[in-house]
């Protein structure tokens, strides 16, 4: 296995292995399961669509998936993004943190399925 490719994708492998009591296949199974579930394009229409507490709801528990699974890059933007709408912000901002947050999912994603091609289960 590359960890060290999961990593430079913002993947704290090791550490979420351990989250999952230190069982790789329950971790790798969890990991590509919220992979396989993009939350994304909601928030973004609910952000476009001015729903700020969808929104709001939508990253909360995009922010608690990539936490539990230590995807440590990304939990890291979706938290900015969560905390800027927990404190009222309704601007473009918003729109670009998303923008960063996706980039970082993407890049994790891609990580992830080139890794883990065909383990699914």
């Amino acid at each position: 296995m590359n960890k060290e490719a999961l990593i430079q994708a913002g993947i704290q492998y090791e550490e979420g292995v351990y989250r999952f009591g230190g069982t790789p296949q329950i971790y790798e199974k969890y990991l590509l399961k919220f992979f396989d579930q993009n939350d994304l394009p909601m928030l973004r229409q609910a952000l476009e669509d001015e729903d700020y507490d969808s929104a709001f709801k939508i990253a909360h528990n995009l922010k608690g998936g990539a936490g539990n699974l230590s995807i440590a890059a990304y939990f890291d933007q979706i938290c900015e993004l969560v905390e800027a709408l927990r404190a009222g912000v309704k601007d473009r901002s918003l729109l670009a943190m998303l923008q960063k947050a996706e980039a970082l999912y993407d890049t994790a994603y891609c990580a992830v399925k080139e890794e883990f091609h065909g383990k699914e289960n």
